[in-house]
């Protein structure tokens, strides 16, 4: 997947057709992203590190594919742009970066994960006292039963030192062909199926 990954016609086009909407929410809800630390946690070829980058984050990528960390660093190469990619486990990351971010986005990461709790807690390790943790998910991207809900992420952060300040979700147009931003969080269980 990763030497497909920026085909914007190809198997990643929801990616790219959501991105703007995440990114300026990111900017917006983060008060402007402009020098501030961000961590993109599974940040895969880095289609989002590079929309944050070119807002003016100073942006690391974390994951844990490397063929993924492979293609975002080749990417940002031809790009010519600084972004530090980093194929490391976010345990690992965080004996170093201990409340080193300003802003920390975590997408299309936790529903793939077996301990999406434990994350969140690496996250809210990492993150700076008063600054920003993103999860947006799409609709109808994944099968129900991987979609951890809002009520479950609530959960988790109550077990950090972190804060929901905004619940969100993204949702497509079909008609439009496009994402945009919504306040209805709630699903039914066979919507995704």
């Amino acid at each position: 997947m990763a030497s497909k990954w920026w085909d914007i016609n190809g198997i990643s086009k929801f990616l790219h057709l959501m991105n703007p909407v995440r990114t300026k929410y990111i900017a917006r809800a983060s008060r402007g992203i402009f020098e501030k630390k961000i961590l993109d946690v599974g940040c895969g070829a880095g289609i989002l590190s590079e929309s944050l980058y070119y807002e003016g984050g100073i942006v690391t990528g974390l994951d844990i594919s490397s063929k993924m960390i492979h293609e975002a660093r080749m990417h940002a190469k031809v790009k010519n742009i600084n972004i530090k990619y980093l194929h490391e486990d976010i345990s690992d990351h965080v004996e170093n970066y201990v409340q080193y971010y300003d802003v920390i986005v975590c997408m299309e990461v936790l529903e793939h994960t077996h301990n999406p709790m434990e994350i969140i807690r690496m996250c809210s390790r990492l993150i700076k006292p008063a600054e920003y943790l993103f999860r947006l998910i799409p609709m109808n991207t994944h099968s129900f039963s991987q979609f951890i809900t809002p009520s479950e992420l609530l959960n988790y952060l109550d077990h950090t030192n972190c804060i929901a300040q905004d619940v969100v979700g993204i949702k497509y147009n079909l008609c439009k062909k496009n994402f945009y931003l919504s306040s209805n969080v709630l699903f039914l269980p066979n919507y995704y199926d």
